[in-house]
């Protein structure tokens, strides 16, 4: 602040020294030299946190940007140590922002900050509308998005999480909206009421699902505090009758990989069974670290010769952690490798446009890393390893961002990976979770690559019968997630195409009808897991990392 300023210049750096009239000289020289040149007075960190100052609005002029920095936390609501501002300030950083650090900036348009009230509506028109060679939108919807700053900090920090226990899919548009449980967790109410993996769910609090008010639906399923209660009418799979559960929130434990196990598998030529381990690993969030080495470890003492990764439902978050992943499954082979390569748009092409570090490549990282009061883990801990060739993983459509990078940071490096599923989101992009005004925005600002210098998976990576090229079309078997099985169980859809896989090297026959396309799926459109607000995001830095608010480029 000023008086620290001044304080260095007349040798006080503590700034004990108390000067009359040291605000109100220093802040009229630096509000007269901002106005000579045009720029603000918060690249200078004059706030007072007592007392709220006012800014002049700036006025919009076509294709003319100030730097970012010299616009924030100029807020129409001002928290402590916030400058008074108005919508269209907030805009005019907004507006900035994306210019400087949006992968497409030259295609955003250029609209004046004045001209639309309320600052999410700006910010949903700072995207571009381009589509990729597939004909997809470049920057499809849930790709760009916000949250209230307070909430986001929560959720990083691990805040408690309300719930029944149980992960919902939603299907089709709310006309003719369907809703299944995917998995609950043990222990928890939808446990104890046996809503399990593959339950309907048909009404919330007497309000249909299909063409009911969302609103309702929604609030009920997404309880925010302790002890709410609601009603479902819900239909277990393959019953025809219907029932009726009350549940009541509780506070639901943040477990991240939800089973792991190991079969026995073996084919009449082995004279040694093949023992495969499965691990069903949901959210790359820093909480996930100390599962993660508990569960390789246990892994690595079972002396598994093949992995299953379950990456059906993980749509994303810290990177770090999949790096981590990444050298828990190939070990020694990845040492020194890169996991990752971050590209900024081409104003950046040196330094990251939002910590001012030097952009470099991500090796697999083969250490803890994470925050230890969280992980429970000291910081530099090798962490084990199965040092494996070949990998199978389950895929769908909610498998995105750093779920991909797995993918594709195991095939830079040359381990055979084998999808099996269906089609993944296609994310190969990342940003900063950065705050502005109580607001935290997400936008994409980065574009990834792995050791090969691949990374052009935006429309997915698909599983396919033969040959890896290394592209987007990745070696494997195309299987629908039937919510009929138990997720783990031999019997489970993908994990059985897997395990068959494993013991004849190639995929279930479907002339057999060994997993038939049920005309139930059919009649589905694309399923999109419920889940947190910014999850589905690569982040690379755990907040006690980051120089940034977001800590997570997510």
């Amino acid at each position: 602040n000023v008086i620290n300023l001044v304080g260095v210049l007349v040798g006080d750096v503590n700034a004990s020294v108390k000067l009359s009239g040291l605000h109100s000289l220093a802040n009229d020289y630096f509000f007269s030299l901002s106005q000579e040149q045009s720029s603000s007075v918060a690249q200078w960190g004059i706030r007072d946190l007592d007392i709220e100052e006012s800014v002049p609005m700036s006025i919009w002029e076509p294709g003319v940007f100030e730097a970012h920095q010299n616009l924030a936390q100029i807020c129409k609501s001002p928290r402590p140590g916030d400058l008074v501002g108005t919508v269209a300030d907030e805009n005019n950083w907004i507006r900035s922002w994306s210019n400087d650090t949006y992968l497409w900036y030259d295609e955003l348009p250029d609209i004046d900050p004045n001209s639309v009230d309320n600052n999410i509506e700006y910010f949903n028109l700072m995207k571009t509308d381009g589509l990729t060679t597939a004909g997809t939108l470049k920057d499809p919807p849930g790709y760009h998005h916000t949250i209230p700053t307070e909430q986001y900090l929560s959720e990083v920090a691990g805040a408690p999480t309300y719930g029944y226990g149980m992960e919902v899919m939603f299907f089709n548009p709310p006309q003719t909206r369907r809703i299944f449980v995917i998995f609950n967790q043990p222990g928890t109410a939808a446990f104890s009421n046996a809503v399990d993996r593959g339950t309907e769910i048909l009404s919330v609090n007497g309000e249909l699902v299909a063409g009911g008010d969302q609103a309702i639906i929604l609030e009920g399923l997404n309880p925010t505090s302790l002890g709410a209660t609601n009603n479902f009418l819900v239909r277990s799979w393959g019953s025809s009758g219907t029932r009726d559960v009350i549940m009541q929130s509780e506070e639901i434990p943040q477990n991240h990989v939800m089973r792991r196990a190991f079969f026995n598998v073996e084919n009449s030529l082995e004279v040694q069974a093949t023992k495969v381990g499965y691990l069903l690993f949901n959210d790359h969030s820093v909480h996930s670290e100390g599962e993660l080495v508990e569960d390789f470890t246990w892994l690595v003492s079972q002396n598994i010769d093949e992995l299953v990764l379950d990456l059906r439902y993980n749509r994303g978050g810290l990177s770090y952690i999949a790096s981590q992943v990444g050298y828990m499954v190939a070990g020694e082979s990845s040492l020194g490798k890169v996991f990752l390569r971050y590209t900024f748009n081409e104003k950046h092409p040196i330094f990251d446009p939002v910590t001012g570090g030097l952009i470099s490549a991500w090796n697999f990282l083969s250490q803890t890393y994470g925050d230890p009061a969280v992980t429970g883990l000291s910081l530099n801990r090798p962490l084990p390893a199965l040092d494996l060739s070949r990998v199978f993983i389950l895929v769908d459509r909610n498998t995105c961002s750093a779920s991909e990078l797995i993918i594709n940071g195991l095939r830079g490096i040359g381990v055979e990976v084998v999808l099996i599923g269906g089609g993944t989101c296609g994310k190969p992009y990342g940003g900063y979770y950065t705050d502005n005004c109580g607001t935290t925005y997400y936008t994409i600002q980065m574009k990834t690559a792995n050791e090969a210098g691949f990374g052009d998976y935006s429309d997915g990576f698909i599983p396919t019968l033969g040959r890896d090229s290394g592209g987007s079309e990745v070696s494997g078997c195309l299987v629908d997630d039937f919510l009929g099985n138990p997720l783990g169980s031999r019997d489970e859809h993908m994990l059985s195409a897997a395990l068959h896989y494993v013991v004849n090297g190639n995929c279930p026959n479907k002339a057999t009808d060994t997993f038939p396309k049920s005309a139930f799926l059919e009649r589905l459109g694309k399923g999109q897991r419920m889940d947190s607000s910014f999850r589905g995001s690569i982040m690379n830095m755990p907040p006690n990392h980051a120089k940034v608010t977001s800590a997570e480029p997510r």
